[in-house]
């Protein structure tokens, strides 16, 4: 439910970037037409009346986009590519709104206004047929264009504040940071792709890997990037209790990946696992590139992450941690127990590292506070990435 809420935020901001749009549209033509002030659009239509149509039709457009969620999945499972998504959602906006533009401009004429029928059809199709209405039909068509756009590269991204900063050029010179790292890798990867293929091995990837993306996104975390069948997953260890959520994520996901056992082993023949490991410091925020430009972290922070998470098997665990992660989380650690691995002489690395085995204590449900995601196992979100009856949110 916090996904699909969020989903929602998202969709209401951009229809509410859509509707100040179109009245700035309005606002200029204020400016520019010559004549009296709100001079009227038509015979017995006002340019309030007009102004007000346009705005509940907008309202509509929102309201059937709220409606019927899963518009986007139904055509991204008929294979749809971003280009035709673009285009097939543009599309139904369009002409939802002239729908809605024409149905108000017919009731008004008829029932307001006393028209006969044919009378109302005469005076619906002088408006839409004028030049004013095609060029507001064009600006809207523009601003959808740019939403659909927008959202497209949001969902790339990992979020609206991401995307606003890459845009605006956030990293110039190099930026010392202090994150937290989660490292999240397939086990037995190698045997794996081997026995399903390259294409196969790639969609089970994809289907596990959504699961991830929902998690994340209830959360303050952001996935940095995925590298082959693993996925690298930041934060801030100085705001909040977001180590906690962190370390709590792996735990969700091991388990979304479990109550899905059955749909996995029925369309792949494979029981996905996976191993976790943990890590925070000091690293590098970095551009890199000349044509196109990524935003990277450097430090032996994420070599040491790494290495950490190659120790797994050797020590009999799924999920290890530094001593760093485990400082960070204080006094909040309760529901995880911690076995003492020892120091361990990472490759690469002079110094060895003090890392612990992480696992999870059933502890009862309770309410937390904050933007922490799912936090236990009495409180996570029951989805299923294949069933395809009710589809989280799309823009």
């Amino acid at each position: 439910m916090d996904y699909k809420l969020n989903k929602l935020k998202g969709h209401l901001v951009l229809s509410f970037i859509a509707t100040f749009a179109t009245n700035l549209y309005f606002a200029t033509w204020f400016m520019i037409s010559p004549g009296p002030f709100r001079k009227p659009i038509a015979e017995d239509l006002s340019f309030n009346g007009f102004f007000l149509l346009v705005n509940l039709s907008l309202l509509g457009v929102s309201l059937i986009a709220i409606i019927y969620p899963n518009i986007g999945a139904v055509m991204s499972r008929k294979g749809y590519g971003p280009g035709g998504l673009l285009t097939a959602k543009t599309t139904i906006s369009v002409v939802s709104f002239a729908l809605l533009m024409a149905l108000g401009l017919f009731i008004k004429f008829r029932y307001f206004k006393g028209y006969s029928s044919i009378n109302s059809y005469y005076h619906l199709w002088e408006i839409l047929s004028m030049g004013k209405f095609r060029a507001l039909l064009f600006f809207f068509t523009v601003i959808s264009v740019l939403m659909f756009f927008i959202s497209n590269l949001e969902q790339r991204t990992g979020n609206i504040t991401r995307l606003w900063k890459q845009s605006m050029g956030e990293i110039l010179n190099p930026k010392v940071l202090f994150k937290g790292f989660l490292f999240i890798d397939l086990n037995h990867a190698t045997t794996i792709a081997e026995e399903l293929g390259s294409v196969r091995y790639a969609n089970m990837l994809r289907d596990c890997f959504a699961l991830l993306g929902e998690l994340v996104a209830v959360t303050p975390l952001e996935v940095y990037q995925f590298v082959g069948d693993e996925a690298v997953i930041t934060w801030d260890p100085k705001k909040g209790n977001e180590t906690l959520v962190a370390l709590q994520l792996f735990f969700d996901f091991r388990a979304y990946i479990a109550e899905n056992t059955g749909q996995f082993v029925r369309k792949y023949g494979v029981n996905p696992k996976f191993k976790a490991a943990y890590h925070g410091g000091e690293v590098v925020k970095s551009e890199i590139g000349k044509g196109r430009k990524h935003l990277v972290f450097h430090g032996d922070v994420l070599n040491t992450t790494s290495r950490l998470l190659g120790m797994c098997h050797g020590h009999g665990t799924d999920c290890i941690a530094s001593q760093n992660v485990l400082d960070l989380l204080g006094s909040r650690k309760s529901r995880f127990m911690a076995t003492a691995l020892g120091e361990l002489a990472l490759k690469g690395k002079g110094e060895q590292v003090i890392a612990y085995g992480i696992h999870e204590v059933n502890t009862p449900k309770k309410e937390h506070s904050g933007n922490t995601g799912p936090t236990n196992r009495t409180s996570r979100l029951h989805m299923n990435i294949f069933t395809k009856t009710k589809p989280i949110f799309q823009l």
